[in-house]
């Protein structure tokens, strides 16, 4: 039954483009509501994301169809952010916030990966050109050291490939899915 109301509730937010309201969760935005079983529903039944764009979002992608748009997503304070959802190589699911920076930089923001033991939540990473990181762990290219574990296996890529056109995709099994205006 619990499962059945989270559906409905992620398949009205996603086919009418209006705020689930949830009694369960006393969140800022319906971001912030989404989740374990919303997305492991979101990338069981792949025809929830119809509409979405999957695996990859360009830089113009993002200026056309998510910055400033996703009025059912966001609440005010995050309005220039674009939405992802993501399935990693490792099993787990989350959701993360993105912009593009100048530089050119991609900037992540409230990363959240669910474990089944202990979540991993990331405030604000910045990814270089060619940038990568692993979900699963929160090490990527973006840490000083630039040293990796032995079972690194990154969900994330940054590509700029010329002038302003950029994009961010998924890696080595990993899926994402982006929600449009």
């Amino acid at each position: 039954m619990k499962m059945m109301r989270l559906k409905l509730t992620l398949i009205a937010a996603l086919v009418f483009s209006i705020p689930a309201i949830s009694t369960e969760l006393d969140a800022e935005d319906e971001f912030d509501s989404l989740n374990r079983e919303d997305l492991k529903a979101l990338f069981a039944e792949p025809k929830l994301a119809k509409g979405f764009l999957i695996g990859k979002i360009s830089s113009d992608a993002y200026n056309q169809d998510q910055k400033g748009k996703l009025r059912a997503w966001l609440n005010e304070g995050r309005k220039g952010w674009g939405v992802a959802f993501f399935h990693t190589n490792g099993g787990s699911c989350g959701k993360l916030l993105y912009t593009w920076g100048i530089g050119p930089k991609l900037h992540l923001k409230d990363i959240v990966v669910f474990h089944a033991k202990k979540n991993l939540i990331l405030k604000s990473v910045v990814l270089g050109p060619a940038g990568h990181i692993d979900l699963d762990t929160g090490e990527g290219s973006h840490n000083k050291a630039g040293m990796f574990g032995g079972r690194y296996k990154p969900d994330l890529h940054f590509s700029h490939m010329k002038n302003d056109f950029m994009f961010l995709s998924e890696m080595d099994g990993s899926r994402f899915i982006f929600p449009m205006n």
